[in-house]
């Protein structure tokens, strides 16, 4: 066993060491010297040398071939040093530390052993006995901690996840002041999370679990604002190497973020801060903003029937090099979860999670789903990108032409989602036709997309139209393509099959698999008369909808698919849609 565990550990080494490209024909060998021949677990220790290369990967390997750290390191003048803390768990025997580009030929390769530490019969120093290395420094303004004796990364498997905790000896934690909000500062220790790392990609994972870097900022009190969690770029970008499908999972007080490792653009981080990524530090900021909104604004909020179930939160994902800083905008995934915990059971049908305009403080939907918590609370998972800024609501809206309809609990439903509006306070117009401008912008609010930008991207739309900004991001996300003449038609009526190869491409925006993808062909299904009507374009999207029971007929024999669809048939469709792709609960 510990034979073949070294093998899948030398290949796994070799794969590694040969990410980095190396010139052709250079025999770059680096030279390395370790600090000392002997350490024991929970020592710190200097890794130095030489090397005519720009970078190199540095790693450390246990006794038993598994990998104990791993680390992209930059070389200043042909020199390079890194500092690695072993953990306090650190098995004893012999490591060998590898450094180097390309195969292991080109690699310098040292060892060094870990002995148990010895006795101490002379007594012990107890000046700080009353703050643990992972303790919370309260007196601080975001200076530097030493060192912390970084413990073991607890390791929790279950039915759906693989989850390496990082150990709160690794958290170094301070306070910071940052534009009148006083945040728990959280330092990461790079040794510590490259570890996590590691031990997450020794687990058997057959079932292709999700794999979890979990960090819980420990407890804040009151004062706090919330937490700005500090992650080196460097052990992510080697992450997406070693495990590019693992999730770093980081939880403040009630709320969390998960953030996908390969949802991270090194490259486009280093080009903006012209730096390196062992130069970018990475900064994940949950903030509560309970002073957002004015008098004025919360009075029209209840005016309008919206109760706030929670205080505005933000979360943001910055990088930061040299002085300089930009927003992480996340790429390769369209949705990063995201939860808040909340006391007391909400009441998922009239309930939303709501994105809060920075400068208007408007509030549009967000994809999230209500669940209930162990103690009694609820749970909210929302489904968005970075940066944003969110609140928990409620309404119950009602439309006196809507009482009574086929579908008054589906437009009173996404009405409550912030989704769907009446065509006044009162009047919602079920029978009432669509257009395509409104079926749109309908879409892009499913979505929980932004649409302030004012600009045309069709020759019939102005800039100036209030649809403009739906119609170009639903442009820009693949949702619309226009038609053949460069225009968009924004005010004909939409058809059911137009209706139906637009809700098609929604499913594919929100990576939504359909149950029966082997989509059953209308023109075979003696239920529908008119199914020869279907335009050839349209015909996949339609016979998606109906095999799945997302689309019915206008009648039990009849599809209609050029009739124009009414504003009841169109929430009732996307209703199931949302509902289909757990965007919403059942």
């Amino acid at each position: 066993m510990t034979s073949k565990k070294s093998i899948i550990s030398f290949l796994l080494m070799t794969m590694l060491m040969t990410s980095v490209p190396v010139a052709a024909g250079a025999e770059a060998v680096p030279a390395m010297k370790l600090d000392a021949a002997v350490k024991h677990p929970g020592d710190t220790f200097r890794i130095t040398g030489t090397s005519p290369l720009s970078n190199i990967i540095v790693k450390i390997v246990r006794p038993d071939g598994t990998v104990l750290y791993f680390n992209a390191v930059k070389v200043n003048q042909d020199a390079y040093q890194d500092t690695i803390t072993l953990p306090a768990d650190t098995m004893t025997g012999q490591y060998t530390v590898i450094a180097g580009q390309g195969g292991l030929e080109t690699a310098a390769k040292q060892t060094f052993d870990v002995t148990k530490i010895p006795s101490d019969t002379g007594g012990s120093d107890s000046s700080d006995s009353g703050r643990g290395p992972g303790a919370y420094n309260g007196g601080g303004s975001g200076s530097a901690a030493p060192t912390p004796n970084v413990g073991a990364s607890p390791v929790k498997t279950d039915g759906s996840a693989i989850t390496v905790t990082v150990p709160a000896s690794a958290l170094t934690v301070t306070e910071v002041n940052e534009n009148g909000a006083v945040l728990a500062k959280v330092a990461v220790d790079k040794a510590a999370l490259s570890a996590a790392f590691g031990k997450l990609t020794s687990q058997s994972n057959e079932n292709r679990k999700a794999l979890i870097v979990s960090i819980v900022v420990p407890g804040q009190g009151k004062s706090l604002a919330g937490a700005k969690v500090e992650l080196p770029l460097e052990v992510l970008k080697a992450a997406q190497s070693m495990a590019p499908d693992a999730i770093v999972a980081i939880q403040s007080n009630s709320s969390s973020i998960e953030l996908p490792v390969k949802s991270i653009s090194v490259s486009t981080l280093e080009s903006s801060l012209n730096a390196l990524a062992s130069e970018i530090g990475i900064a994940v900021v949950i903030q509560t903003k309970p002073g957002l909104f004015t008098e004025n604004e919360s009075k029209t909020m209840a005016a309008q029937g919206i109760a706030t179930l929670s205080k505005p939160i933000s979360f943001t994902i910055s990088a930061a090099a040299v002085g300089k800083q930009v927003k992480v905008e996340t790429s390769g995934t369209r949705f990063i979860n995201k939860s808040l915990t909340l006391s007391g059971k909400i009441d998922p049908k009239n309930s939303t999670v709501a994105a809060i305009d920075p400068l208007t403080h408007e509030l549009r939907f967000v994809p999230s789903v209500f669940m209930s918590a162990a103690d009694g609370g609820t749970t909210v998972v929302l489904k968005h990108p970075t940066n944003e800024m969110y609140m928990v609501v409620s309404s119950k809206p009602t439309f006196h032409d809507a009482v009574g309809h086929w579908a008054q609990h589906s437009i009173e439903h996404l009405a409550s989602k912030l989704i769907v509006n009446g065509i006044d306070t009162n009047t919602f117009a079920p029978d009432g036709k669509v257009t395509r401008a409104e079926f749109t912008a309908l879409l892009v609010r499913a979505a929980g997309l932004s649409s302030d930008s004012q600009s045309s991207v069709f020759k019939d739309v102005q800039a100036s139209d209030w649809f403009s900004g739906a119609v170009r991001t639903a442009k820009e996300q693949g949702l619309v393509s226009g038609m053949e003449d460069g225009t968009f038609r924004p005010h004909a009526e939409i058809t059911r099959e137009q209706m139906a190869a637009m809700l098609e491409r929604f499913m594919g925006l929100v990576s939504t698999e359909p149950t029966d993808p082997q989509a059953k062909s209308v023109n075979r299904q003696s239920r529908f008369k008119d199914s020869g009507e279907i335009t050839e374009w349209a015909r996949a999207s339609v016979e998606l909808l109906v095999s799945n029971k997302l689309m019915d007929g206008k009648a039990a024999d009849r599809l209609a698919p050029k009739e124009s669809a009414s504003r009841a048939e169109t929430v009732v469709v996307l209703e199931r849609l949302l509902r289909y792709a757990k965007l919403i609960n059942e």
